[in-house]
């Protein structure tokens, strides 16, 4: 079963493009996070398709800008849960090349001079995983 927001973003032939990135339309979705929160700013993905001229990964990229607007609230809690304030310390991205540019865009916008770095060629992550797996069964198999 598709909601209204998959098919809103569903990608046909002709609207596909992975490297798109807007950041008026990223300043749009902080905009609305902030001003109508979460769940009212999902329904702007719909309004975009029917009422105004928007191609799907614009709305895509809309999505991800919201998802990822929302999840960087927590930067603005964090020193109050765990007691320090995590932008002094470096910032490593890893995953979709999109994401990572969408993180790295908010959070310049939060503070300047941050540490970030993406990694988002497919092959060095596969060997981020290997090697990760590889130290956690060092250190278990001294435990068991």
């Amino acid at each position: 079963m598709q909601t209204f927001i998959g098919k809103s973003i569903a990608q046909n032939g002709s609207n596909v493009s992975n490297d798109f990135f807007s950041t008026e339309l990223l300043k749009t979705a902080l905009d609305s996070i902030n001003n109508g929160g979460f769940l009212r700013s999902l329904m702007m993905p719909r309004f975009m398709e029917v009422l105004m001229d928007t191609k799907s990964y614009e709305r895509e990229f809309f999505v991800n800008a919201l998802i990822l607007s929302e999840d960087i609230k927590i930067l603005d809690e964090a020193k109050n849960l765990i007691g320090f304030d995590i932008t002094n310390f470096p910032i490593i991205l890893i995953g979709n090349k999109r994401r990572c540019k969408i993180f790295e865009k908010l959070l310049e916008n939060k503070k300047n001079n941050l540490n970030v770095k993406s990694v988002y060629d497919k092959g060095l992550i596969e060997e981020f995983v290997i090697e990760g797996g590889k130290r956690i069964i060092e250190k278990i198999k001294d435990k068991l």
